[in-house]
């Protein structure tokens, strides 16, 4: 249909998301469907939408089918050998929501309840070239298409059947189809002669659930839903139109519904890998060794093999633990690594991208650059002043400039400290705001965008209100304004002057004057939200947390801010900073709100922030200790931890068994032959003398106090300690960090928004601290 659209789409977008979700409130669900092509995600605001939106739908289906020049997979789940197109699957669409930093629990994937047909050049097969013919079709009109339309009728089903009707026709016997296994993409396929039909069924329906469960993504959309009914049994007719059967299956939703309970798709279980060495944007000098090292785990197999790739360049494989491989006297330029790891069963996953940069010794390094106000999700009154402040830095050199951008648009540049441009006269709107710093060297950054908005002066008590149009058809309770009073419509109306058909048996209630002095009676109601804890924060049984809330009324004053868990109040403050302490939390989900009430009486509720309180399962005598995996490779004495108990190798054959049932560490049958107990790993994790974290909360580093010696407050003068870092839950965090003779500096800036618990060892000394990271 040629709809190629405009660059301005994907901000009308935002801006259209924004409008409804304002409408609406904060209580109700806003989703989209959307492309899975990952080349149409580059150009949306994901940061945005994410605030706005609920769920993003994506149609992980219609990859392949009529247009395409192979005949190929309606749905694959991962790329296979010489695909049309190699990044048309679903890995690859999660691969770069990620990369934009989506939300995995905002993703939902689409799970076709049908096949796509084609007719090939000569006998069917994956990757056969397809046949093109011209056909007029609604509503795209004439194309040209391969489109099979023998088999599945183009009057009916357009080339592309409902699972019912592909086993009805296909899949029963003596059909003439051969159904064929694609194990790289996970997905089946039927040929029969020259047609080729790409489709889903139990097997592939589930784990395409499982890739769901694994990848913790938000849930499935399905098209169609009615594609697996099956009818069967006796019939019951209502009238000449409405049937009833005694017997209906769905086996395809059975299977997703199977899958999501039980966490078991009933097939092979894709492996898990991260590279944990280098972190992502590391800096190497022309000639020294980069060191790959990586996880890989796989929940009901072993790891046979993981192979280390620059782009799509493989460098070498490493068929045992640790993982890791060594790029020797590395070369400068742009290194794009990833790990993929393949299992028993031959499923692979592979990793997220880690990019580093190799630079020649004495190379000029590109500075670094960063607005620090104003924030993302400030708010501006239209014709006030707003100052963007950046923060700028060369590690070899000198700032020769910092430029100050809105929406691409050069605002103006500064050349040296303080780095401010002020903006004054500020329109209504949201822009985008970044700035550009150039060093000595002419090497420029620009920084992470800032979104801010500017809103109306509602001095003018009618001014976020139409004109009255005659034009206009106006739904029931519309406010306009006319001849500087504000009026509502009881009813629908149209072309009826408000002040010719106000009063009490009218269709216009005139409300009060706009007099730009407030004197109208309708009270505009307050904003409010929750700025921490984070969405999706998780902590441990016993915790505390603060609930902080911003409040404003644009009309007024704010006289109280309640704080609820669900419907239960836990309790309010009367004035800024408005904050609430939720202690000694017990183990379970919150749903946090908080209600703003302003001086007429008007209060607004946030929107939810969704905590989860987690028992502390997490024992400091197995910090550092792997965990049991049956099938790995053991020696003598070697150390596992497994459900909670940390055991010592014996037999270095039996550890080794991938036989779990035997020999899995104080479970299996014969574990006693193969381990020794050693200790429960079940001391708390913030057990152990107290540790003081230097400017808490941190942005991106974090340096150690020890306060044994609470006089002097001396540094940790420490070579050898041991740091740890752990999430609320007690899962360990990679990181970096340096010891001198004077302090323990740890670069946390990779780290998400939110709470974290710091361990170090020293001198058969545990020391615990806890930080927030807020950037």
């Amino acid at each position: 249909m040629n709809f190629t659209g405009t660059e301005a789409d994907f901000q009308n977008f935002v801006n259209l998301v924004d409008d409804i979700r304002n409408a609406i409130g904060p209580d109700k669900l806003i989703t989209s469907a959307m492309s899975a092509d990952p080349r149409k995600l580059e150009g949306f605001n994901w940061n945005r939408l994410s605030k706005s939106m609920d769920y993003f739908n994506m149609m992980t289906y219609d990859f392949n089918g009529g247009w395409s020049n192979k005949a190929s997979h309606n749905a694959p789940v991962y790329s296979y050998t010489d695909a049309e197109v190699p990044f048309f699957n679903w890995q690859s669409t999660l691969k770069k929501l990620n990369e934009l930093g989506v939300p995995n629990s905002k993703i939902c994937f689409g799970a076709p309840f049908y096949g796509r047909g084609v007719v090939t050049e000569g006998t069917a097969m994956l990757n056969s070239k397809t046949v093109k013919r011209s056909e007029t079709v609604q509503p795209d009109g004439p194309i040209s298409t391969s489109a099979d339309y023998t088999n599945w009728k183009k009057e009916v089903y357009d080339g592309t059947p409902n699972y019912f009707f592909i086993k009805q026709k296909a899949l029963a016997p003596n059909s003439g189809w051969t159904r064929k296994w694609d194990d790289e993409a996970k997905v089946p396929y039927l040929v029969k002669g020259n047609f080729f039909l790409s489709y889903d069924d139990e097997e592939s329906i589930g784990i395409k659930a499982q890739f769901i469960n694994d990848n913790s993504l938000g849930g499935t959309i399905v098209w169609t839903v009615y594609g697996d009914l099956e009818f069967g049994g006796s019939v019951t007719s209502y009238g000449s139109k409405l049937k009833k059967w005694s017997n209906v299956k769905s086996p395809l939703v059975n299977k997703i519904n199977e899958v999501f309970a039980n966490g078991n798709g009933g097939g092979n279980i894709a492996p898990t890998v991260n590279i944990t060495a280098p972190i992502n944007n590391t800096t190497f000098e022309t000639g020294k060794n980069i060191e790959i090292k990586v996880n890989a785990s796989d929940r009901d197999g072993t790891i046979v093999k993981v192979e280390f790739f620059n782009g799509q360049k493989k460098l070498g494989e490493d068929t045992s633990k640790p993982y890791s491989y060594t790029i020797s006297s590395a070369q400068s330029g742009d290194y794009n690594l990833t790990a993929k790891a393949t299992d028993n069963k031959g499923l692979s996953t592979i990793s997220k991208v880690v990019k580093v940069t190799v630079i020649d010794e004495g190379q000029n390094t590109a500075p670094e650059v960063s607005i620090i106000a104003p924030n993302s999700g400030d708010s501006f009154t239209e014709g006030s002043t707003m100052v963007i402040e950046a923060k700028a830095s060369d590690v070899d050199g000198s700032i020769e400039k910092v430029e100050f951008f809105r929406d691409d648009k050069k605002l103006g540049e500064v050349a040296k400290l303080p780095y401010k441009f002020t903006v004054n006269d500020l329109n209504v709107g949201n822009y985008t705001l970044t700035v550009k710093a150039t060093d000595n060297e002419g090497a420029k950054t620009i920084s992470k965008a800032v979104e801010v908005e500017v809103v109306k002066d509602i001095t003018d008590s009618c001014s976020q209100y139409p004109d009255w149009s005659s034009q206009v058809s106006y739904a029931a309770k519309s406010d306009v304004k006319y001849n500087n009073i504000h009026y509502r419509n009881k009813w629908w109306t149209r072309n009826q002057n408000p002040k010719n058909n106000s009063g009490q048996w009218q269709v216009w209630e005139k409300i009060g004057p706009c007099d730009g002095g407030g004197t109208s009676t309708t009270n505009i109601p307050p904003k409010v939200q929750i700025d921490s804890p984070f969405e999706g924060t998780t902590l441990i049984k016993g915790a505390s947390v603060s609930i902080k809330a911003s409040a404003s009324d644009s009309d007024g004053n704010i006289v109280n801010v309640e704080f609820f868990n669900g419907t239960n109040k836990l309790g309010e403050d009367a004035s800024m900073p408005y904050t609430y302490d939720f202690i000694n939390l017990l183990e379970g989900e919150y749903v946090l709100t908080v209600k703003a009430t302003d001086n007429k009486g008007a209060s607004t509720v946030s929107k939810n922030v969704k905590i989860t309180v987690k028992s502390d399962s997490t024992g400091n005598d197995c910090i550092g200790v792997a965990k049991y995996e049956a099938g790995t490779t053991y020696r003598n004495n070697e150390e596992v931890q497994n459900k909670g108990t940390k055991y010592n190798c014996k037999i270095a054959g039996w550890c080794s068994s991938s036989s779990a049932w035997a020999y899995e560490p104080g479970v299996g049958m014969h574990w006693q032959h193969a381990w020794t107990k050693v200790e429960q790993c079940s001391s708390s994790l913030m057990s152990g003398k107290k540790l003081e974290i230097l400017q808490n909360p941190v942005a991106n580093q974090l340096t150690l106090l020890n306060v044994l010696n609470t006089n002097t407050r001396s540094r940790l003068e420490i070579q050898d300690a041991e740091v740890y870092i752990f999430d609320p839950v007690g899962n360990p965090i990679e990181f970096n960090f340096e010891i001198d003779n004077k302090n323990i500096n740890c670069n946390v800036g990779s780290l998400k928004k939110g709470p974290y618990v710091c361990v170090v060892y020293y001198n058969k000394q545990k020391y615990t601290g806890k930080f927030v990271k807020i950037k």
